[in-house]
């Protein structure tokens, strides 16, 4: 995936594919400031990605360029140029009409493809394990408990 600089935005072309059909997607802006990779619906619908009413969401999406209103639906098959993407939510809104990109790939892709690194789930992962060592020295900590009063009450007992 090489991507080009035009109008100070890094743009390129992807090829989509679902389900055996592919087409070229040649303008789709890279941003990962936008949370969700967004698709224009009518070239979707060439590789046979058809909006699903029957389980999809409606959702407004906001960003700098304003507001519009997506499809959001899960897909599974969808392969972005060598990135096999199953159970990957997208988004799919008229953004070719809208903003003039063939779609929108977003931080959820790159999240998804661990091309960018998750902080937050060093954090969480992190925290796991510390959590473990908590219980861990808690349970040593009950144990040496248990074991003291145990002794105490043999000492009162002799006593």
């Amino acid at each position: 995936m090489k991507f080009e600089m035009e109008d100070n935005l890094p743009l390129v072309a992807v090829q989509i594919e679902y389900n055996g059909m592919k087409k070229a997607f040649s303008n789709v802006l890279l941003d990962t400031g936008c949370s969700s990779t967004i698709l224009d619906t009518d070239l979707c619908e060439e590789v046979g990605i058809m909006l699903d009413l029957e389980n999809a969401i409606t959702r407004k999406m906001y960003g700098i360029g304003g507001t519009e209103i997506c499809i959001e639906q899960k897909v599974s098959g969808l392969i972005i140029d060598w990135f096999q993407l199953n159970k990957f939510t997208i988004q799919l809104g008229d953004v070719r009409e809208m903003h003039g990109f063939d779609g929108i790939i977003g931080s959820d892709f790159f999240l998804a493809n661990k091309l960018i690194h998750n902080k937050l789930e060093d954090y969480l992962n992190e925290l796991s394990e510390l959590t473990a060592q908590i219980n861990y020295l808690n349970a040593e900590i009950k144990s040496a408990n248990d074991e003291l009063r145990q002794r105490n009450e043999e000492l009162e007992n002799r006593g």
